[in-house]
């Protein structure tokens, strides 16, 4: 009797792994068990055969450049970045321990690594099918058979060209010649007036301040100097006891761009004229509370911007910028000095954060992965009572994918397989036919990924991103429960010919990693402690999906395509796939 082949592959689809592996972030792919609409509509068969063997084919391609946010809902990130990492963006020192300091390399305290990519992948699925009738019943109604399905797979993961993947000097320094009105004469020409990220300045290290060593290899901005705030070689920049001595004050900008128009403005204006520093407000002592575009300058008080200090997100909102003498137009000399020992840190400066982590083995650039997934195996049995069909199924799939042994390859996390992980699994499925044109299927299935021990990125503990970092091993396992609800409808003149509309629904466990060491040498040559938390963190993964699928049928073949697309979730990228196929009915 001819099997029906379509009966292997929703098996297929719910017990597989999805070609899983450690820190799995994608959803399933529909076509690791076939045709979406199996076991309908029914299959050709020959009454003279107890044994049937099928083969089928068929190709998809999927891409996603977006992932949902690390809360059940709509919203997506901006980029896949955000599941990768942990943050859609980040600092260096990120993934490092709290503390961690890089005196020879400020790139990684201040410049915001955003990386914008997508994943692409061309698959070509290939199976077959072992199916005979079971002496059980009075009706041998029964059949029970085998499926194997084996994938093949390209996948890219693409830096996108549009965005800037790191930031550089020119994003958080900036210097122009102004012309700046004073009382007399009315303007002046400035030279060399500037603006920095105040981030940028609280990453700078002064060395070679002056000809005492205590002096050297110190932050170039100090916030616990007492009452004052010292920027250099300027020991106070602030106003004490009402005496206006502000050399700099700060701008802010919600969107982290330098301001907009002069950098420089004058100190104490004359009746009349333009509004000057003195008249500015002062800045709260976390540093907030500020428009955009407002300006403030600082206060003298006993350790007053030590919260600034320890706020990053609110130092990338301010921007310093330099005071001008009222009386002859020219910088005054403390912002001066501050604007040239600035620029001559600055170009010293020559080793980015991307250079930096290129040195110890650690890539963001676009990344490929070709090879075998893992092999499915399932076995099952099924019967029809009237106008119902339930199929039960146990199997495995077996390690042949790729192994990533190099973490340093970020992206490679998508593999083509599952890393080597092997997995049980378990499920049914179930249809009623009011009629014979209208049919409703209702699918579910349990993954059980059995640990195994992988090369994985430190996680240092109080790291707040993942994935980058020094090789460690670490033993990971998670489940997984995918269940689906589709309605078919068949033309009713022609029953081999229809369409399925349906819903997918996919939940998979936050991982489980154990680390085989409890502490790690960072890059920097520091020996941190770890936390397998930091790994842990948006592995929880929730996804929405609707998909359909067209078939058409004949004696010895079948044609079928489809689509699928991620529609809500948590933590899971916001994927499009289509797939075509051919089956041969033997």
């Amino acid at each position: 009797m001819k099997k029906q082949i379509m009966r292997l592959l929703p098996v297929l689809l719910f017990l597989s792994p999805f070609d899983t592996m450690a820190r799995e972030l994608r959803t399933p792919w529909g076509l690791e068990r076939g045709p979406f609409h199996y076991p309908v509509p029914c299959r050709p068969t020959d009454d003279e055969q107890c044994w049937n063997v099928d083969l089928w084919a068929a190709g998809l391609y999927r891409y996603a450049n977006k992932a949902f946010a690390d809360k059940d809902g709509f919203r997506t990130n901006s980029s896949l970045a955000g599941i990768i990492f942990g943050k859609d963006s980040f600092v260096g020192l990120d993934a490092f321990a709290p503390g961690t300091i890089s005196p020879q390399n400020p790139f990684l305290a201040f410049a915001q690594i955003t990386p914008r990519v997508n994943y692409r992948e061309k698959s070509a699925y290939f199976g077959f099918y072992i199916e005979r009738q079971l002496p059980w019943g009075c009706d041998c109604a029964w059949r029970g058979g085998m499926r194997v399905t084996v994938p093949f797979r390209a996948i890219d993961i693409n830096l996108e060209n549009c965005c800037d993947l790191e930031e550089t000097i020119a994003d958080v320094c900036r210097q122009q010649d102004e012309l700046v009105e004073i009382p007399e004469p009315a303007t002046v020409r400035v030279n060399d007036c500037y603006t920095y990220r105040m981030d940028f300045l609280s990453a700078l290290y002064v060395t070679q301040a002056s000809s005492n060593p205590a002096t050297d290899n110190r932050l170039l901005v100090q916030y616990d100097v007492g009452n004052a705030l010292r920027i250099g070689t300027i020991n106070d920049v602030t106003e004490t006891n009402g005496t206006f001595r502000n050399p700099v004050f700060v701008t802010q900008r919600d969107d982290t761009t330098a301001p907009q128009g002069n950098y420089c403005m004058i100190g104490s204006p004359a009746p009349n004229a333009p509004l000057g520093v003195s008249a500015l407000p002062f800045l709260p002592g976390d540093g907030s509370g500020l428009a955009n575009n407002e300006s403030a300058r600082f206060e003298s008080g006993a350790n007053r911007y030590v919260p600034l200090s320890n706020n990053p997100e609110q130092l990338r909102q301010l921007w310093l910028r330099p005071t001008v003498d009222s009386t002859n137009g020219t910088m005054v000399n403390a912002a001066s000095q501050i604007g040239s020992q600035i620029e001559a840190i600055v170009r010293k400066m020559n080793k980015s954060a991307i250079q930096f982590f290129a040195e110890h083995g650690v890539s963001f650039d676009t990344q490929h992965n070709v090879g075998a997934g893992q092999m499915e195996f399932e076995f099952y049995a099924n019967r029809d009572w009237c106008n119902w069909f339930f199929e039960g199924i146990v199997g495995f799939n077996a390690p042949t994918g790729l192994k990533i042994k190099d973490p340093g390859q970020i992206y490679r996390i998508f593999t083509t397989g599952n890393n080597r992980h092997w997995v049980a699994k378990v499920g049914g499925i179930v249809t009623y036919d009011p009629c014979v044109w209208a049919h409703v299927k209702a699918e579910a299935f349990y993954s059980y990924v059995a640990p195994r021990t992988e090369r994985v990125a430190a996680p240092f503990a109080g790291a707040t991103i993942k994935n980058v970092g020094p090789a460690i091993d670490a033993k990971i396992s998670w489940n997984q429960v995918v269940g689906r609800l589709d309605t078919i409808w068949l033309v009713p003149c022609n029953p081999r010919v229809g369409f399925l509309m349906g819903y997918e629904g996919y939940f998979k466990s936050k991982d489980k990693v154990t680390l085989k060491q409890t502490s790690a040498t960072d890059f920097l040559g520091n020996t941190q402690a770890l936390d397998a938390n930091v790994l842990e963190q948006r592995t929880k993964v929730v996804s929405h999906k609707v998909r359909t699928e067209m078939f058409h049928q004949g004696d010895f073949w079948e044609l079928f395509a489809g689509w699928t697309h991620v529609f809500a979730g948590r933590n899971a990228p916001k994927e499009t796939d289509w797939h075509i196929g051919l089956i041969a009915f033997f």
